[in-house]
């Protein structure tokens, strides 16, 4: 547990102590917000996990109407079985990459990024998930001074295990500084 601190902590260090192009061309941020996590799995899809995600970002302008971003994020996935009252939950640390395409104070989001499993708990599966995943995602949002929020959908590119895939929806409020 020692060593996975270290590294989140030395991530965080690296992602956020690279050198900026032009300080009015960047900002760092806080979000967190509700999450909704199935598992999807040869068609099918067990009932959603409702939970929370927390990170951290930075984002820098490319040109006007065109940002990209980065960050860190813990966040749990998961899904749950209503009629046998049984639930899976990954805890996962990911680094979303993100590219924003703003008009006025509306904004769409295209981003991947990969997610490292910190944490399991299985009441389903006899099997344990993969450590990474990679997700894609699409997403809106609307900015209001330092203040924005979004609606994210991801859909995980790997199986964390034999045909099965995380998919999750997030909504939240981001803090830019």
């Amino acid at each position: 547990m020692k060593n996975l601190r270290f590294v989140i902590v030395l991530m965080a260090a690296i992602l956020f102590a690279m050198p900026s192009l032009k300080a009015q061309d960047s900002s760092l941020g806080v979000r967190a917000g509700w999450q909704s996590a199935l598992l999807s799995y040869d068609g099918e899809t067990t009932d959603a996990l409702s939970s929370f995600y927390v990170g951290v970002f930075k984002e820098r302008k490319i040109v006007p109407l065109l940002h990209y971003g980065y960050g860190l994020e813990f966040a749990q996935m998961g899904g749950k079985d209503k009629d046998m009252d049984l639930e899976y939950k990954l805890g996962y640390i990911g680094i979303p990459v993100y590219a924003k395409a703003k008009v006025g104070p509306v904004y769409g989001l295209l981003g991947s990024g990969i997610n490292v499993k910190i944490s399991e708990t299985d009441d389903i599966y006899q099997d344990k998930a993969k450590g990474i995943d990679v997700p894609v995602y699409a997403g809106v949002g609307l900015n209001f001074l330092m203040l924005s929020i979004e609606a994210r959908y991801h859909w995980g590119l790997m199986e964390i295990q034999d045909q099965t895939k995380n998919q999750y929806l997030q909504i939240g409020l981001g803090l830019s500084f």
